[in-house]
């Protein structure tokens, strides 16, 4: 389709054969986004992911796509966007500063989505995609990791590499600096969490967003990721959120 043309919904398309996503010229994008649903486990989504977004990375077709992926978003339940909107974020994440026409409409639809969710984990993810269409640096890209419960990190004091565990299989809350799941024996730190009351920021805002949802357990996450340890190669004590976040 050449630029100009329209699709059977009379919309304008961009020129998807002279656009690029991972594996090359995006010709085969426009069928997989007509393809969309809004169950999260169809193929498509695995496809188009992987055109996209691959391993973080945007595209030329990435961008382009924004338009359709908000419009799907827009015609599906509040409750039926987790993944588009999750994917729309991913790419608005990877424009840096430049901030699509349709952030803003993304953000209300995710916003809505939020309301609606009763999941843990798409919780997580809406927030955030929330986050990526605010421009919120590091946790609009990584807050994922919370549904992993593991972050990195590196001492302040003696860089070394450390891994952050928030009670990773039931092990507990924690700094390592090796294998933990292997190497059960490997040195670590115990986390020591925030109080509550005095988080403040984006640190407050997320523990505020699951502990209103019941969600427990991803707000004793935020607490533990929000206090503070010790290395434990070398012992120097820091916060953790600002060395997790300087990792990046």
């Amino acid at each position: 389709m050449s630029a100009g043309a329209r699709n059977v919904r009379g919309v304008e398309e961009p020129d998807w054969p002279n656009l690029e996503h991972a594996y090359g010229p995006a010709g085969d994008v426009p069928a997989l986004l007509d393809a969309l649903v809004p169950d999260g486990t169809a193929d498509v989504w695995d496809e188009l992911w992987s055109r996209l977004c691959h391993q973080g990375t945007v595209y030329s077709a990435s961008f382009a796509a924004l338009p359709r992926l908000t419009e799907a978003a827009a015609r599906w339940d509040p409750a039926d966007r987790v993944m588009v909107l999750a994917l729309a974020g991913a790419i608005v994440v990877g424009l840096e500063d430049d901030a699509p026409a349709e952030r803003t409409t993304l953000h209300r639809l995710t916003s809505e989505a939020l309301a609606a969710a009763n999941d843990p984990d798409d919780t997580v993810y809406l927030l955030q995609a929330l986050l990526a269409f605010e421009g919120v640096p590091f946790w609009g890209e990584h807050l994922e990791r919370l549904a992993g419960q593991e972050f990195e990190a590196v001492c302040p004091g003696c860089e070394t590499p450390l891994f952050v565990v928030l009670d990773y299989d039931g092990l507990g809350y924690f700094a390592s600096d090796g294998d933990y799941v292997g190497g059960r024996t490997t040195p670590r730190a115990p986390l020591r969490p925030a109080d509550a009351a005095a988080l403040d920021g984006i640190g407050a805002r997320l523990h505020t967003a699951f502990a209103d949802r019941g969600f427990t357990g991803l707000a004793e996450y935020v607490r533990h990721l929000f206090g503070d340890t010790v290395c434990p190669a070398c012992s120097h004590p820091f916060p953790v959120a600002p060395a997790v976040v300087e990792t990046f």
